[in-house]
């Protein structure tokens, strides 16, 4: 007979420090970097104008793709040094906020309703999507095995 929580965490147990930071890598790259490209890919003049290099681009790239998450995540590990669970409580809460501001993309686009309501569905779907991340270990692996389409999405900018 199966156990039904074998994939929950053990209490006390920490989830650890790369599963979480990958998390964070992968929904930032969804959350905030892939929008940015996406707008920046759809206006090419702004490089012109702005007589942007090839130096300035990568810059761009580094700093959106690994650099903010990872000044995130390296808040987290210093949180880490004083309480394992409170660095765990600190990188999935973060996570979860991030996937609110997915959801608030996703629903912008496919919903036509008063901001505030999406606001608070997107609100919902994090807060959800957060306890679902703490309780299910195949969430989290599902979770960390996005940061590789996250960060190979950059290419696309490219």
């Amino acid at each position: 007979m199966m156990n039904h929580r074998a994939d929950a965490p053990r209490p006390g147990r920490p989830l650890g420090l790369w599963q979480p930071s990958l998390s964070v890598l992968a929904a930032f790259g969804f959350a905030i970097a892939q929008p940015i490209y996406d707008l920046l890919a759809r206006s090419p003049e702004f490089f012109v104008a702005h007589r942007a290099s090839t130096v300035d681009l990568l810059l761009l790239v580094l700093t959106l793709s690994f650099l903010l998450p990872g000044a995130l995540v390296a808040v987290g590990w210093i949180v880490g040094l004083t309480s394992e669970r409170l660095r765990d409580a600190y990188l999935g809460t973060l996570v979860g906020v991030l996937v609110s501001a997915v959801a608030l993309q996703v629903l912008n686009r496919m919903l036509d309703g008063p901001p505030w309501g999406l606001i608070a569905a997107s609100l919902i779907a994090g807060a959800a999507f957060t306890c679902a991340y703490f309780k299910s270990a195949g969430l989290r692996v599902f979770a960390t095995y996005l940061a590789r389409p996250a960060c190979s999405s950059r290419r696309c900018f490219w």
